[in-house]
């Protein structure tokens, strides 16, 4: 990730940011938080500029034993028609090499 805008504030619904990723500039809005004592659902939708291609994108973290934590993430694509696999294989391997780099510092 090259950038991301926001301010730092809790986490609510409705707060804007904007990611910036190999040029690829998006428009993020959280959407929904779920909070529990054993697990965390985050979603947020996005619009990358320019190309007008809406997503939702949910992580799940999970509580596991021995202190771990286990993160999932599902990307819905919200465009008719959806973008070109290509461009959706880009994308997913731009989430999975960020979320390996974070496992590694968090580690």
């Amino acid at each position: 990730m090259e950038s991301m805008e926001r301010d730092e504030v809790t986490e609510r619904i409705g707060i804007r940011h904007v990611c910036v990723v190999k040029g690829i500039i998006t428009d993020m809005i959280t959407v929904s938080c779920d909070i529990r004592n054993d697990h965390i659902t985050y979603s947020e939708e996005g619009r990358i500029r320019g190309l007008d291609i809406l997503f939702q994108d949910t992580y799940r973290l999970r509580s596991l034993p021995e202190g771990k934590t286990a993160l999932t993430l599902n990307v819905t694509w919200l465009s008719d028609p959806k973008p070109p696999e290509k461009f959706v294989r880009q994308v997913m391997d731009f989430y999975k090499i960020s979320l390996e780099n974070f496992k590694q510092f968090c580690e």
